[in-house]
């Protein structure tokens, strides 16, 4: 019989080859000869985490560290693989006990940090990298860290100036391009960041991550070259996993260029939840007796987001709080962005029970303190979308969970029970395509907030830059909503409606100049195309009802954008696909009674634009149709919306404290 030393010479031989799995059999056979021998246990520790076996290396660094306590690279290294399965506190404790033996050693500092960021304590995670830097100068992982750090405190400078370091230090590293490319997309300096990401692309042309972001940048900016070319890779990634394994950012797949099936955007989303939140454990809730024994117990709800700031969700979500029946229902806001001193956020904190700041707390401790606050039903108004915490979700603080109005498509996660929804935007036959639940509200999913101001002074279409005689089309949609096909519809419109022209949100001068070079060269001069300048949405509002026909956009249609122009009495022309995003013009429609606005087809979509462009009697019909219904339908009425959602929150409780799964919920229509 070969002894362990004889085992582990030919493990070494077996490692050199690239014969991994090899090598580990002989390293297994090793320690069950001697299983406290530190040396093969670590070997074999090392093969299980270069192969990402997590849990099997976890256990074997423990083995080792039990008999050498201080073996410091195995403590170090047990603390990374246990970061790895989400065990952040007891990483923390191996870590700290590697940097007691062994101070000066930068990569134990880096770790540390990197628990303590992804516990969201940011401070001390600065203080971490920074101490890494001090042993280490040329550390480029520790810069590339702090600049992470900076990005969550929204200190982008900092942030440019530490990703740059990373970079200049490991020139040929994907990442650190990718990490500038983020930066420079956060400082709205969309074009020097799409060149980043290009560069990044030419290190490695196969990221999915780096393709997702020059994609989405490409359509930002309008740049359609090479897009659709791009954007089918990126599809062909999430149907064949195994050829393309890196994560594809779910947002990206339901506002890409090409069109994506419920089917595909599920895929997407399974993929990145599975990936990125499986290892972070999960609070187990039992209902408590004293609440089910109350026939009707005063439910406390929290809305979580990012977007209680200048934001089209905190523009729409206020009057639901205010409308919440106090007697029924007890409202908590948890808010994870800056404070922006703006009117709309001063009125939420009014408009909520409690409002809790939770910006700096780890995504453990946000997690208790909703657990802590007793929240009944815990609805995430984020989604994948900017400054989002899935994380705390991730964790189940509370025994219910909801994903709303944020992100419009399944979280693809086990943790979320259920998504408010319509048949119209989400039909029960795309169950399958969503994690969650459906909940079907009886109008429309998407909340209206009918007391939002609106600017005294109504503007002229001369002082908006628009012709008094003209027929305006308008689209304020951003500009990654606009796509090539899209385009070609609306340059069509203009050539065959005389004097038309078609008004667009102006939010970059960059794209503003693709934009008419791609008028151009459909023929179309550049005078047809007028761009809006940026306006607070008091003034938006005010200026809105110049426009005649708002052309929507697809396969990702306006959503704040087609409630604020129904609002203010401009008819909408959308185009319906299968996917959530491109269905909610149609639900508002719908809620208004002026289904004949929405389209299957992109040749019917022109076609009824230009019916109505072209027929002033017709126009004029739709539009006076609007202004009543405006009055009569529910869509703007905050009431009938915020008892619509008290029942549907009602019957999750009544389910859950029946001991039932989550399952589908019609609620039906308010009286």
């Amino acid at each position: 019989m070969e002894s362990v030393d004889q085992l582990q010479q030919r493990a070494t031989n077996h490692t050199d080859a690239g014969e991994f799995q090899a090598a580990i059999q002989l390293l297994e056979a090793a320690v069950m000869m001697e299983p406290y021998r530190p040396d093969a246990g670590f070997h074999l520790a090392l093969l299980y985490h270069r192969q990402s076996s997590w849990e099997a290396a976890a256990t074997c660094y423990e083995r080792v560290v039990s008999v050498q306590p201080d073996f410091t690279e195995a403590l170090n290294n047990l603390g990374c693989v246990l970061l790895r399965l989400g065990r952040h506190e007891t990483a923390l404790g191996y870590l700290e006990r590697a940097q007691v033996l062994s101070p000066n050693i930068a990569e134990i500092h880096l770790n540390i940090g990197n628990v303590q960021i992804q516990q969201g304590r940011y401070e001390l995670a600065l203080d971490s990298y920074q101490t890494a830097l001090l042993h280490r100068p040329d550390y480029a992982d520790a810069f590339t860290s702090l600049g992470n750090v900076f990005k969550e405190q929204c200190k982008l400078d900092e942030a440019f100036e530490a990703y740059l370091r990373a970079m200049q230090l490991k020139p040929t590293d994907v990442q650190c391009y990718a990490n500038l490319g983020s930066i420079l997309q956060e400082q709205s300096r969309f074009d020097e960041a799409l060149q980043t990401y290009r560069r990044a692309l030419q290190l490695k042309p196969d990221a999915m991550e780096l393709i997702a972001a020059v994609v989405y940048l490409q359509q930002l900016l309008c740049q359609w070259n090479d897009l659709n070319t791009l954007a089918q890779q990126l599809i062909d990634g999430v149907e064949h996993p195994s050829d393309r394994p890196s994560l594809i950012p779910p947002f990206l797949m339901v506002g890409l260029a090409l069109e994506t099936t419920p089917e595909q955007q599920a895929s997407c989303a399974r993929s990145w939840a599975d990936s990125l939140y499986r290892y972070i454990p999960r609070r187990k809730h039992e209902p408590v007796a004293a609440r089910i024994a109350t026939p009707e117990p005063r439910l406390r709800i929290g809305y979580l987001s990012g977007d209680f700031r200048r934001h089209s969700v905190a523009y729409m979500i206020p009057e639901l709080f205010e409308r919440h029946c106090r007697d029924r229902f007890e409202i908590y806001a948890y808010s994870i962005c800056p404070d922006d001193g703006s009117d709309i956020r001063k009125r939420i904190i009014n408009g909520v029970d409690v409002f809790r700041d939770i910006r700096a707390l780890s995504f453990r401790a946000s997690s208790e303190l909703i657990a802590d606050d007793g929240i009944d039903i815990l609805v995430d108004l984020q989604g994948y979308t900017t400054l989002s915490r899935t994380e705390i979700v991730a964790y189940r603080p509370a025994p219910i969970q909801v994903s709303y109005l944020g992100y419009p498509g399944t979280m693809g996660a086990d943790f979320y029970d259920y998504i408010l929804a319509d048949d119209f935007v989400a039909p029960l036959d795309q169950a399958a395509s969503f994690n969650e639940k459906l909940v079907h509200l009886p109008v429309s999913y998407q909340v209206n907030d009918r007391f939002h101001g609106i600017a005294a002074y109504a503007p002229s279409r001369v002082e908006c830059d628009l012709p008094e005689d003209a027929f305006v089309f308008c689209s304020f949609n951003n500009s990654y909503k606009i796509t090539p096909n899209i385009f070609d519809v609306w340059m069509r419109l203009l050539r065959d409606v005389p004097k038309s022209v078609l008004w667009i949100a102006g939010r970059d001068e960059l794209v503003n100049t693709n934009l008419v070079r791609e008028a151009k060269s459909r023929g179309i001069s550049s005078d047809r195309l007028r761009f809006a300048k940026s306006l607070p949405l008091e003034e938006h509002l005010a200026r809105q009802p110049l426009a005649d026909l708002f052309l929507d956009s697809f396969p990702y249609n306006g959503h704040a954008t087609s409630s604020i122009a129904l609002r203010m009495g401009v008819p909408i022309v959308t185009l319906a696909g299968r996917s959530f995003a491109s269905r909610v013009s149609g639900s508002l429609l719908r809620a208004l009674g002026l289904t004949e606005l929405i389209t299957h087809s992109l040749e019917e979509y022109e076609t009824r634009a230009r019916q109505l462009a072209r027929d002033p009697i017709q126009f004029s019909a739709i539009r006076a149709k609007l202004a009543r219904n405006i009055e009569n339908a529910p869509l703007f009425d905050g009431a009938v919306f915020a008892s619509d959602v008290e029942k549907a929150y009602r019957a999750m409780w009544e389910g859950y404290t029946r001991g039932e799964a989550p399952k589908s919920i019609l609620v039906s229509v308010s009286k």
